[in-house]
């Protein structure tokens, strides 16, 4: 996952099956691939990935008007 061009953060969930992460694309045709990709290397392990996609990014600026110029 490391060495993957899509995958922005990855992390051990609750449990010892459960792998988090976070995955850049700029076509939907990319998750697929991704997905697809992650099955032909770990079919043994998955079972059902599951996804939740977010399709803004929303930035928040939490500093003070005009602290920062």
């Amino acid at each position: 996952m490391k060495e993957n061009k899509y995958v922005q953060y990855a992390v051990r969930g609750a449990t010892q099956f459960e792998i988090l992460m976070t995955i850049d694309v700029k076509h939907p045709r990319e998750i697929d691939n991704f997905i697809n990709e992650l099955r032909i290397n770990f079919f043994e392990i998955i079972q059902t990935p599951e996804l939740m996609l977010i399709t803004e990014n929303l930035q928040y600026n939490l500093f003070p008007k005009g602290l920062l110029s």
